[in-house]
């Protein structure tokens, strides 16, 4: 059974307990976007995929530690932090194929980030596997995606 609590969140659900049970915590070294794609993988390669048990809650921190941007992805009813509500994103689910979960849009285009990740469930037995942030160059404009047919 899960004993750490994160009490500044809660999960609106009526089946239950409202605040989530921290199942895993970690944080990316400092990182730049620099026009790259971000998603989520199970594996540093990028070759597979992720679970969670129930939802991994994402903040996106500047060089000082203030949070810029968070968001839930997984399995989960809505997120509330104080009064504002989390956004999710990805499909409700409990796994996900490798580099599903596009983040791009939550990091900042200049400067540097850090993502902080905590894996959180709601029922005090949650599970999760492995999770990457892999940045990967982003296509050109204009590239022609149907070469060769």
């Amino acid at each position: 059974m899960l004993k750490e609590l994160r009490r500044d969140v809660e999960v609106d659900t009526r089946d239950a307990d409202r605040t989530p049970h921290v199942v895993a915590t970690g944080q990316t070294e400092p990182l730049k976007l620099e026009g790259a794609r971000a998603r989520l993988y199970g594996d540093a390669k990028g070759t597979q995929g992720f679970s969670v048990d129930n939802f991994l809650l994402l903040e996106v921190v500047d060089g000082r530690g203030a949070v810029l941007r968070r968001a839930a992805v997984g399995y989960t009813d809505s997120v509330l932090i104080g009064n504002q509500q989390v956004d999710n994103v990805g499909r409700r689910a409990f796994a996900f194929e490798p580099g599903e979960v596009d983040v791009t849009e939550l990091l900042p285009e200049s400067g540097e980030f850090r993502v902080r990740t905590t894996a959180l469930d709601y029922w005090g037995v949650g599970r999760v596997s492995n999770v990457y942030l892999v940045l990967s160059p982003e296509a050109r404009r204009g590239e022609d995606d149907l070469r060769g047919q």
